[in-house]
């Protein structure tokens, strides 16, 4: 009989969203309230999920499955924005470039392409709230983990931080992807285009792809062989080919193509789907 994989939330004090989803879970999900303690707060459980909840930034939480025994680690957190567009976004995380929001330099963390794909498509299911957009970011920023992990979360102002019913939707998110048996889709690593991820969001909204990993235009510049190695390597499942969105390649156009050739990889563009 195969385990179920244990997941570990990772909730901070210091986040408004973050603390608004954690509650939620809490009040709509009937955890237990154990008597063991993580770091002077006390953890919950149901099933194969246990709440943590930090006193310091997420991003900056290294190394936390040394600590903690979980599978996959997914960290319930605020998205900020300058457009400050009302939002619910899903990511791995890592660092293309230099590590200047936690994690280590040009290291990217492992994470599941089609769990990602199963939480931003459950996101667009359970959200009946017109105003929020439903996105993937672009991976970006820390903390660093050996083991796999993502980040959920409520953009971008202190009202939709607040919003419980934003939380509500990511709370019931979480706890019915957790457990649905993933459907084995095409896994791609995607390049170029958007911090939103734009191009890449439709055809894994209606199409048979999955995406872990995003590097975005204006990350092309730290990409190189190593780095596309770093995606793949960091996508749990087995990557088919690299996914391109052709005119977000912008002037990086040829000189991926010759890293992508010199590799031996397959690759298309979004427009192929």
């Amino acid at each position: 009989m195969k385990l179920a994989m244990k997941y570990a939330i990772i909730a901070s004090t210091k986040d408004d969203a973050s603390i608004n989803i954690r509650d939620s879970m809490l009040e709509n999900y009937k955890f237990d309230h154990t008597e063991v303690k993580f770091r002077n707060e006390f953890v919950y459980s149901k099933g194969n999920l246990s709440i943590y909840t930090l006193s310091k930034e997420l991003i900056v939480s290294e190394n936390l499955d040394k600590e903690i025994a979980a599978d996959y680690f997914i960290f319930i957190s605020k998205h900020q924005s300058k457009a400050k567009i009302p939002s619910l976004t899903v990511h791995s995380i890592g660092n293309w470039g230099m590590a200047d929001l936690g994690g280590n330099s040009n290291t990217l963390v492992k994470s599941s392409a089609l769990f990602q794909r199963d939480l931003y498509r459950n996101l667009h299911k359970f959200c009946k709230i017109d105003k929020y957009d439903i996105v993937n970011e672009a991976t970006h920023h820390g903390p660093f983990l050996e083991k796999p992990a993502i980040f959920v979360e409520i953009g971008s102002t202190d009202a939709e931080w607040n919003d419980k019913e934003a939380g509500k939707i990511v709370a019931t998110t979480i706890m019915k992807t957790v457990n649905e048996e993933r459907e084995k889709v095409e896994v791609a690593v995607a390049l170029g285009g958007l911090h939103t991820c734009n191009n890449f969001n439709k055809l894994i909204k209606n199409s048979k792809l999955a995406i872990a990993h995003f590097c975005p235009k204006h990350m092309l510049q730290f990409l190189d062989s190593k780095m596309i190695e770093e995606a793949i390597s960091k996508t749990i499942e087995p990557v088919k080919s690299i996914l391109l969105d052709w005119k977000g390649l912008k002037q990086d156009k040829q000189r991926i193509v010759n890293v992508l050739d010199s590799m031996g990889l397959d690759y298309k563009r979004t427009s192929d789907f």
